[in-house]
């Protein structure tokens, strides 16, 4: 029995996506609240190295990361980067 009987029961659920960032193209425009990744740093760890892989083409990956991030966040959603 709800807490509230005269309350309206909303249809909404929620979901985890795991998924790359970069790439979020089954999720609908402002759909998410909260997105939280953790992209590999640039020349951190050899095991997340690429070959030859510039600064520039580094930041391009983690610019269009956040760029499919704010087109899925809602207005005030968050961002979360560690």
């Amino acid at each position: 029995m709800p807490l509230n009987p005269r309350r309206k029961r909303l249809n909404f659920y929620n979901k985890i996506y795991h998924g790359s960032a970069t790439n979020m193209q089954d999720i609908p425009d402002q759909s998410v609240h909260l997105i939280f990744t953790s992209p590999p740093y640039f020349e951190a760890r050899k095991e997340y190295q690429k070959e030859n892989q510039t600064l520039e083409q580094y930041l391009n990956i983690i610019f269009g990361m956040i760029r499919e991030s704010v087109r899925v966040l809602v207005n005030g959603g968050r961002l979360i980067i560690i």
